[in-house]
């Protein structure tokens, strides 16, 4: 067995100090990892279930086990020593997209064979991507002290309602129990690591509108960080697949309308919700082409509107907001009936009550600047027909929020035929703009 001289610190990694070592027989500089003593027996098998798990994978982006030792007291292995983490060299790679685009390549390839392979990581963290010599921005994925195998082992010394980890990087269901995270876990935390990587923010708080993020990546980004792990990539190709799509071969999207009609064609011809879900995963990727969603967000056909509200409805509350925010300009009189006659359509879907108040806001604030009629009939149409009372309130909350608008918009309706409380307020609106 091989004989180490341990020199200075490195630092403290998962379970266990990392120091900077060289390897007597061929004086080899190496990384040594020590469980200290004085580790309890959790601890033990802890430190030994990260070595079994990390000699286990032998690929080019997972740092190999040069040697180790269970037997004594206290326990080690040896790794190749790193010139960095990519913590440390964050400040030199943030908004390079050409070195992000590789690095996270690379934890792509190493993560997929580990999970393959049956292999969990649950702690991936820029401390725990680590660069070598020898070759630029080359990175490996390290420290597999929290790492997950498929077995009874895994089960047995990993306590219920555990929530080991770092909590930037922790997926929401980690923190309640990290007996039961899967792969997908680690698919959240590749999500945080990438917008950490393009804007240099650590990602307590993800903002996926930031501008420094180009749409395609945004939505990468968000899919990765879904709070149900059921929304987020099956599996780290399915993540592949989109991120190559975006640096490999950007002309694919190149021209997202043909991808639209064709999408549209088809759920008109078979009605599958799953054509929906492309139809939805184009429109987030491209959710910074204004000129894209404007065209073909609101000329959704009813039949789609209907699938993709019942399918995918949280994500179509998304899209809808992200789509209200672009019409804050001057729009031709016909775009403003389509957006009308759209809204109103989705008013009359079982919508949460914010939906029904950004529907409304617009309606009568669209109609007003525009100075359209036509938009102000929709309206006082879609008012008329209010049924539930919670829907007035709501409506008078939304006219007296702007009563010059309101003033307008209700010079078209007639009273009669409104809820008293909506045409009360229309009332107010007026005689305060008098």
């Amino acid at each position: 067995m091989a004989r180490y001289k341990k020199q200075e610190r490195i630092n403290s990694g998962g379970f266990g100090v990392v120091y900077r070592a060289v390897r007597v027989e061929d004086s080899e500089i190496v990384a040594y990892k020590e469980l200290p003593l004085g580790a309890n027996e959790e601890e033990k098998k802890r430190f030994a279930r990260e070595v079994r798990i990390q000699a286990k994978l032998e690929h080019k982006h997972i740092v190999p086990i040069l040697g180790y030792n269970l037997q004594i007291e206290a326990p080690f292995f040896v790794m190749p020593i790193a010139e960095a983490s990519l913590r440390e060299r964050l400040g030199q790679i943030a908004g390079d997209t050409h070195k992000v685009f590789s690095i996270f390549h690379q934890l792509l390839d190493g993560l997929e064979y580990a999970h393959d392979n049956g292999v969990i990581h649950r702690d991936l963290k820029p401390e725990n991507v680590l660069f070598f010599p020898d070759i630029d921005d080359w990175v490996m994925i390290a420290d597999f002290g929290l790492g997950k195998r498929l077995d009874f082992e895994t089960l047995t010394i990993t306590r219920s309602h555990e929530s080991l980890g770092t909590a930037a990087y922790m997926p929401p269901e980690q923190c309640l129990d990290l007996k039961r995270v899967d792969h997908r876990a680690d698919i959240f935390s590749l999500g945080k690591i990438l917008y950490e990587m393009l804007t240099g923010d650590l990602p307590i708080h993800v903002n996926v509108k930031d501008p420094r993020i180009a749409g395609g990546y945004a939505f990468i980004i968000g899919k990765c960080l879904e709070h149900d792990p059921e929304e987020r990539y099956a599996s780290v190709k399915a993540l592949r697949d989109d991120f190559n799509l975006l640096t490999e071969t950007p002309q694919k999207f190149e021209e997202p309308m043909k991808t639209a009609e064709s999408l549209l064609q088809s759920i008109l011809e078979n009605g599958d919700p799953q054509k929906v879900r492309e139809l939805d995963d184009l429109l987030g990727a491209n959710s910074g082409d204004e000129a894209f969603i404007m065209k073909i967000f609101p000329r959704l056909p009813p039949i789609v509107v209907e699938i993709y509200h019942r399918s995918y409805r949280h994500r179509f509350y998304e899209r809808l907001k992200l789509f209200d925010t672009y019409l804050n300009v001057g729009l031709p009189f016909d775009y403003t009936d389509t957006v009308a006659a759209f809204y109103s359509r989705v008013f009359q879907l079982e919508v949460p009550p914010d939906v029904k108040r950004l529907i409304l806001s617009r309606l009568i604030v669209m109609g007003c600047k525009h100075n359209r009629w036509n938009v102000r009939d929709m309206l006082c149409s879609l008012l008329a027909k209010l049924k539930d009372e919670s829907d007035a309130f709501i409506a008078r909350d939304v006219i007296k929020a702007h009563p010059k608008e309101a003033a307008w918009s209700g010079e078209g309706c007639k009273r009669s035929i409104l809820p008293p409380v909506v045409a009360q307020a229309f009332d107010e609106c007026a005689a305060l703009t008098q």
